[in-house]
């Protein structure tokens, strides 16, 4: 049977794994590396605590003594971290099982020890992280560069800027990457960690927003939080910066911008016919019959500034070349969708600043239509919807397009009027009114 080798050194705290998660007692935790794990067994099972991982999902993370390492202190055994030679990451991640809630002050403080194993050095930076749950999103970061003495090296990181109080456990991650033809192995033992005023430390963590873009993104949401970084006064072009389109057809795109309103748009090498509207944005006229790219130099400008980019018109049977951005009402509203609803979502897409960020179509799923006209035997509106010409109007004011769903079975996906008919009048066995 195996056993539970890890040590805390606050009375109680050992409880945690089992539970699920402590009290908001001040963090203060030593962990032994007693037993040998082989990489392909279960490390958890041994330390609860340790939840292992790898880049390539190689298993390269174990326990052990070798005679090429160097004597881990008290008989310790070394945690390893297999890199190189095809696999350039592996880590660990740590439960610690309770919530971190910060007094005024406060810091903590991550200790352990480093090894340097012969033949297989590990010489690339340990990336040391604090999360705001185990495997979660990154609190603060710090880099260790290893500076062994005598093939051992103890580390002190002491984090402060950029906590927070948590509402799941703490997390530590740690990361050994190196990237060499031949097996580098990193090694760690005697992980202790603090929390507390005037902790000090060899290493000081900076706060992860610092590092934007070099930390793995975790989209999970716990509680009321905004990611997206805050925009500002002066403009910014958004939205696609290829625009395709058949010829002879109509060009209908619009230009978006965020910045402080009022915002006015130009373009320079728009094609013959083609126009911009100065304080919409939208370009409209008719595409060339000849094939093509068009280059155009469109530019935003407010009090604030300007900002410029180029837009690809591409003129071919090639269109919808960018993924479009927008809004489907079968989700929300499946077959309660009406007039009133695309157009309350219309007005909040540009009310809420989504339009200027480069939202496009509001789009209108199944369940619009309504009887055949008897002479055109076109497909109408429900009663749901009073004047589509008039909604879509409404949809073009707000500075995008509607979309609409069609089929050419002789029903819908909800059992509304499709657009292939068994007999002269077009008309199924099932019509929706």
């Amino acid at each position: 049977m195996k056993t539970q080798t890890m040590k805390w050194m606050l009375v109680g705290l050992a409880s945690c794994a089992v539970t699920g998660m402590c009290s908001a007692e001040p963090l203060k935790g030593e962990w032994k590396i007693s037993k040998s794990v082989d990489p392909r067994e279960d490390l958890e099972a041994v330390y609860p605590a340790f939840l292992d991982y790898d880049q390539s999902h190689k298993v390269k993370v174990g326990a052990e003594s070798h005679p090429a390492q160097p004597a881990g202190k008290d008989g310790e055994k070394w945690l390893f971290f297999q890199t190189g030679n095809g696999g350039q990451e592996a880590g660990l991640v740590m439960d610690l099982g309770q919530r971190l809630s910060l007094s005024e002050g406060d810091s903590v403080r991550v200790s352990f020890t480093l090894g340097a194993k012969k033949g297989q050095t590990f010489t690339a930076p340990v990336v040391v992280s604090l999360t705001d749950r185990p495997g979660g999103r990154p609190l603060a970061t710090a880099e260790v560069v290893p500076a062994y003495q005598d093939g051992v090296q103890d580390v002190s990181v002491v984090f402060k800027d950029g906590l927070k109080d948590t509402k799941g456990p703490l997390g530590v991650t740690f990361l050994f990457q190196q990237d060499t033809p031949q097996f580098a192995q990193g090694l760690m033992q005697n992980i202790r960690v603090a929390q507390g005023t005037g902790l000090e430390g060899g290493v000081a963590a900076v706060p992860a927003a610092s590092l934007a873009g070099q930390c793995n993104y975790d989209g999970r949401v716990f509680g009321k939080e905004i990611l997206t970084p805050k925009l500002g006064p002066e403009p910014k072009l958004t939205g696609a910066s290829l625009f395709g389109v058949r010829p002879g057809k109509p060009i209908r795109f619009c230009v978006t911008a965020t910045g402080e309103k009022p915002v006015e748009f130009s373009a320079s090498g728009l094609p013959g016919g083609v126009s911009i509207d100065q304080k919409t944005g939208w370009i409209t006229g008719r595409a060339p019959m000849q094939t093509g790219d068009t280059s155009v130099l469109i530019t935003a400008r407010n009090a604030q500034g300007s900002d410029s980019r180029r837009l690809t018109l591409r003129v071919g049977d090639e269109i919808c070349l960018t993924p479009p951005m927008g809004w489907n009402s079968w989700y929300v509203h499946s077959e309660g969708v009406s007039e009133q609803a695309v157009r309350d979502m219309a007005k909040a897409i540009k009310e809420k600043g989504l339009q200027d960020c480069g939202w496009t179509y509001v789009n209108i799923d199944d369940c619009w239509m309504g009887e055949r006209d008897p002479k055109t035997k076109r497909i109408t509106a429900n009663t749901k919807f009073n004047d589509m010409k008039a909604m879509v109007d409404f949809v073009n004011s707000q500075g995008l397009k509607a979309g609409i769903y069609s089929t050419a079975w002789m029903v819908t996906f909800a059992g509304y009027t499709g657009g292939t008919g068994p007999n002269e009048e077009g008309l199924s066995k099932k019509n929706c009114g």
